[in-house]
């Protein structure tokens, strides 16, 4: 199973005719485009229930997120998403982390963990770290985990040390995150290739003890 190249052209030409009456007049491409990536990540789920049993409960077409956009706060008022995207999670909404997904022209990309979690589960995250810093590190550090996700997204990280805790603790560096994010991007080629569907597996392989780490955090 694999994403069509047909897709990945329907995704070009909507980037470049954002409006409601050219998706209206292409409904269809936009239908057979959809249909590729639910077939694609209900292959993945098929997969990866092999080792998480708990993903036996999800469907495809639920972890999809709609391609429209919210355009109510941005400047940005195009009706559409130019990609598709899923999020493989077992917790109840809002009240865990998972896998993410997303497909499209130049901006595909995987990860999983925590983003801009709210203040009462990033406290608990930052305190897991404290008590259970060397199991944290001991995830983070893997050599699979280096390799395929580099390092933790620093977006927003703070200057200084969170409240509580001293400059000179041993992970005061992870402590400063405000989202405990690992990922990774994929050019179109990886994206179109074959082998695609296998990468993704292996990396929700790799990243999943970490998302466990911090889903045990909040529970």
């Amino acid at each position: 199973m694999q994403i069509e190249k047909q897709t990945f052209d329907f995704l070009k030409t909507l980037k470049k005719n954002n409006n409601r009456e050219w998706f209206a007049t292409h409904k269809n491409e936009y239908e057979s485009a959809r249909q590729n990536f639910e077939l694609f990540v209900d292959y993945l789920l098929k997969q990866l229930v092999s080792f998480d049993k708990q993903l036996a409960t999800l469907e495809a077409r639920k972890c999809m997120f709609r391609i429209y956009r919210d355009v109510r706060f941005s400047k940005n008022k195009d009706p559409y998403k130019h990609n598709f995207s899923a999020a493989i999670n077992t917790q109840p909404k809002g009240n865990g982390f998972g896998f993410y997904i997303q497909v499209g022209p130049g901006v595909s990309f995987i990860g999983g963990g925590a983003w801009q979690p709210e203040s009462s589960q990033l406290k608990k995250i930052r305190q897991e770290i404290d008590y259970n810093g060397d199991a944290f590190l001991k995830i983070v550090n893997d050599k699979k985990f280096k390799a395929q996700f580099t390092q933790l997204m620093r977006d927003h990280k703070l200057v200084n040390p969170p409240k509580g805790y001293d400059k000179t603790h041993p992970q005061i560096e992870y402590l400063k995150l405000n989202s405990f994010v690992a990922g990774t991007d994929f050019d179109d080629a990886e994206v179109l290739h074959p082998s695609f569907a296998k990468s993704i597996i292996n990396c929700y392989k790799t990243i999943h003890p970490f998302i466990n780490f911090l889903n045990t955090a909040i529970s």
